[in-house]
C-alpha cells in the first residue's frame, strides 16, 4: 500500500486505520520502497483484525523489504479524510534487502537525499521527525 497524503470526500463514514513504518539503520539509512513511477514511499498498509501494530509493522516491513525489524516507538498519527495513518519508528533486526513486489524495489537511503527524492508531504516530515531524533510525537 503506498502511503499518500490524499483525503477522502468529506462525507466519508468510516476511518480506515494504517501503519507506517519508519526504519533507520544503525548506520542512518532510510529503507524506502522505490515505485515504478520513481515515486518514494516507506513500507505502510493496513494491519489485520486484531494485529498489535508493532507486529504490523514488522509484517510490512518483511513483505516490502525482505527483512525483519521492531517497532521502537511512536513518530506520530497523522487523521484526514478516510485514513489514520499510525506512524512508527523502527529498527532494522536480522535479514538481507529483497523486492518480493515486482513494481517497487526496497532501497537504503542516505538522509541527506531524501528531500531530493519524489515523495508525499507527511512521509518527509515524519522523516524529518525521525532523522532529527525528535521524541515528541505529533498528531495532525
Amino acid at each position: 500500500m503506498v502511503l499518500t497524503e490524499s483525503a477522502a470526500p468529506e462525507a466519508a463514514t468510516t476511518v480506515a486505520t494504517r501503519v507506517a513504518a519508519f526504519v533507520i539503520d544503525d548506520a542512518g539509512l532510510v529503507l524506502m520502497t522505490r515505485h515504478a513511477d520513481d515515486t518514494h514511499t516507506v513500507p505502510a498498509g493496513m494491519p489485520r483484525p486484531a494485529e498489535r501494530l508493532g507486529d504490523a509493522v514488522a509484517r510490512l516491513v518483511r513483505e516490502s523489504a525482505g527483512i525483519e525489524a521492531e517497532a521502537t516507538g511512536l513518530v506520530g498519527v497523522h487523521g484526514g479524510g478516510q485514513w489514520l495513518t499510525i506512524c512508527l519508528r523502527a529498527r532494522p533486526l536480522r535479514g538481507t534487502l529483497s523486492s518480493p513486489d515486482e513494481n517497487a524495489q526496497a532501497v537504503w537511503v542516505e538522509p541527506e537525499h531524501i528531500e531530493e527524492l519524489e515523495a508525499n508531504e507527511l512521509v518527509r516530515s515524519a522523516l524529518r521527525r525521525v532523522l532529527t531524533d525528535e521524541v515528541e510525537p505529533f498528531f495532525v
